[in-house]
């Protein structure tokens, strides 16, 4: 008897804190990953080159900036 109500409370807490958890196969909120039967979500992203690009970039014309006000 105790531990069917300790099993009931704690998956009534489970789907409780599901409710608002973020599934991180479809990004959708109130399941969790083990959950899901919706497809993946493909996310953009930058790859590595554009970042370190942009970052240079950013850097220089701080630079430059910094120069010319000299």
């Amino acid at each position: 008897m105790a531990y069917a109500a300790r099993s009931y409370i704690l998956n009534k807490k489970r789907q409780e804190q599901a409710g608002n958890q973020r599934c991180q196969k479809c990004l959708q909120v109130g399941h969790w990953t083990y959950e899901c039967n919706n497809k993946r979500k493909y996310l953009q992203r930058d790859s590595r080159t554009v970042v370190m690009k942009k970052k240079i970039k950013l850097a220089s014309s701080s630079r430059d900036n910094n120069d010319s006000s000299k």
